[in-house]
């Protein structure tokens, strides 16, 4: 597994620098996807503590609900939570964490059935104070994950 993870890293790598010359059409994607990132955090800048606390804690209900739709993981563990949790933030603290464990061993519980392995980017947690972790992201995540703050 590990050696399929690495080369799939390494091919990954390549696409994106392909991806990223300005030979390749869909190198608008990336900027497109890059720009919103980028327009959505200025805005969120510019708002008063209050509207940004309205906004993160709409933004973490979205992203509860798809989770609770799409991902099998989160599907199995909100399955007996309230259908509209979370209602504040304070109802943050019956989530129990998620476990490295988790995803190590069953990463595909993570994935949402809306992408396929295929179409994500494997990244790897650094591994120096122990056995590295390996992850699948979207492009959309991992240009945001280049914007600059």
């Amino acid at each position: 597994m590990g050696m399929q993870i690495l080369l799939q890293n390494n091919i990954s790598k390549l696409v994106y620098k392909i991806f990223d010359s300005p030979i390749m059409p869909s190198k608008q994607k990336y900027n497109l996807a890059y720009i919103k990132a980028s327009k959505e955090y200025s805005n969120f800048q510019t708002m008063s503590e209050d509207s940004q606390k309205a906004s993160t804690l709409v933004s973490l209900q979205t992203l509860v609900a798809y989770c609770r739709k799409h991902v099998p993981y989160y599907r199995d563990l909100l399955k007996d939570f309230p259908s509209d949790f979370p209602v504040s933030f304070e109802d943050y603290r019956f989530l129990p964490p998620l476990e490295k464990d988790v995803i190590r061993h069953t990463p595909e519980k993570l994935i949402s059935d809306l992408f396929s392995q295929k179409q994500l980017h494997i990244s790897s947690t650094g591994g120096s104070t122990g056995q590295p972790i390996f992850v699948y992201r979207s492009i959309e995540e991992v240009v945001f994950s280049e914007v600059p703050y």
